[in-house]
Parts: C-alpha cells; sequence; structure tokens
C-alpha cells in the first residue's frame, strides 16, 4: 500500500477506456445540438495545433452531413463553423454570415447521437455520441447554452471533457472559458481512477496480476 494508492490483487482481466485523444490536426469543439430556437444548431471545428490544418474535403457525418469544400484551411488556433441556418444563427450571435463556412443537412438529436468528424480520406478522426443525459452537462439541453469542449487534447467521447457555454446561443467563431488540460474531474465520476494494470505477468504466473487504483484528490476517499 502506497500514499493514495490502493493494489488490488486479481486473477481477472480488466479493460479502461482512454482518457486522451491521439494529436489530430482538427477536432470539434462545440456542439449546439439543443438551442432555444432549432435553427440555432451548429458545429464548430477547431485546430488546435500549431501550423494550419487544410480541411479540404473533410467531412462531419452521423447526426448530420457536410463536406468541408476544397480551400478550407485553418490556421493554427483557428474555428470553422457549420451551421442549420446560417443567416439565423449569424444573426442570434452577433456574427458575420460569411464567416460561417456552411450549412449542414439534417438536424441534431436533442436527446444526443453520434457525430462523426472524418478527413478527406474518410478515416476516422473523431466520433463522439453526445447526449442530454448525465453525466453529460444537462445545462446544454434546450436552455440556450451549447456544449463546448475543455481539453482539445483529451478525448472528445469523454462527456466531462464538456460543459455548457456561458453565453446562448453558445460562442460560434469564439473561444469559449479557458481551456483546461487535463479537463476537471466531473461530479459523476469518482476522483478514483485505475491507475495501472499488470495483465500478463512474468512465467505466466496469474497470481502476479494486479490493478492499481488511485485517488486524485488531496482527501480520503471512502471506497
Amino acid at each position: 500500500r502506497q500514499a493514495g494508492r490502493v493494489l488490488l490483487f486479481l486473477a481477472v482481466a480488466s479493460t479502461v477506456p482512454a482518457l486522451a485523444a491521439a494529436a489530430a490536426v482538427a477536432v470539434i469543439d462545440e456542439i449546439q445540438y439543443h438551442p432555444s430556437d432549432p435553427s440555432l444548431e451548429f458545429i464548430e471545428v477547431l485546430n488546435p495545433g500549431p501550423a494550419p490544418a487544410n480541411l479540404s474535403g473533410w467531412a462531419l457525418s452521423g447526426a448530420v452531413r457536410f463536406v468541408f469544400p476544397g480551400g478550407t484551411v485553418l490556421e493554427a488556433g483557428g474555428r470553422a463553423v457549420v451551421a442549420r441556418d446560417r443567416t439565423a444563427l449569424a444573426a442570434a450571435a452577433g456574427i458575420d454570415p460569411a464567416d460561417i463556412l456552411g450549412e449542414f443537412s439534417g438536424t441534431l438529436s436533442d436527446a444526443g447521437e453520434l457525430l462523426v468528424l472524418a478527413d478527406a480520406a474518410r478515416s476516422e478522426v473523431e466520433a463522439i455520441a453526445y447526449s442530454n443525459l448525465p453525466p453529460w452537462d444537462i445545462r446544454a439541453d434546450g436552455g440556450g447554452p451549447s456544449l463546448e469542449r475543455i481539453c482539445p487534447s483529451a478525448g472528445g467521447s469523454l462527456p466531462g471533457n464538456w460543459r455548457a457555454s456561458a453565453a446562448s446561443p453558445g460562442t460560434p467563431l469564439r473561444p469559449g472559458p479557458a481551456t483546461e488540460c487535463p479537463p476537471p474531474l466531473p461530479a459523476a465520476l469518482s476522483p478514483v481512477v485505475v491507475n495501472e494494470i499488470h495483465y500478463h505477468p512474468a512465467a505466466k504466473d496469474p497470481a502476479g496480476e494486479f490493478i492499481e487504483l488511485h485517488n486524485r484528490t488531496d482527501a480520503p476517499v471512502d471506497i
């Protein structure tokens, strides 16, 4: 036993979902799936890297359908927004309609569904199954706020990496609150995490298998 850690010796294998996304040229950064007015739905894509990103021929699919036109290049830190209704979103958000890249076909489900970003070769960059239920931030479900990504380098499929925007209908083409990497621990998830797995010990002796749990907080946790 070590401070803040507990070792569990088990003869059972376990798997843990990845907590971080591989470095990506672009990521989905904001989702407005249930605005007060359905015409205000939008998706924002961010280039989190230090160099320009050519998104020509990239595509959004699943919940909606959109193909990024040729010549779509995002500068470092740049954003692109696609909307259900370009004119309506521009008026509500106070931005120039010409700055919105285009309009997607389909609609974003108010109850949540799968949203996929793929590159020009149709290789999946990321897939996000957002939801209007906890542990996703339910404040984005119909009250006006959007879902904003907290940390671009952390997995987009993690509910704790998203929070409701402070503004309505969101912050299209603008940064949200300060980026936090790694994202803060959401209340719906335990502060105790799986920290280490020994699934194949030397000599193939099952008695050597173990799982380590780690308390990431500064206070004791009753498990």
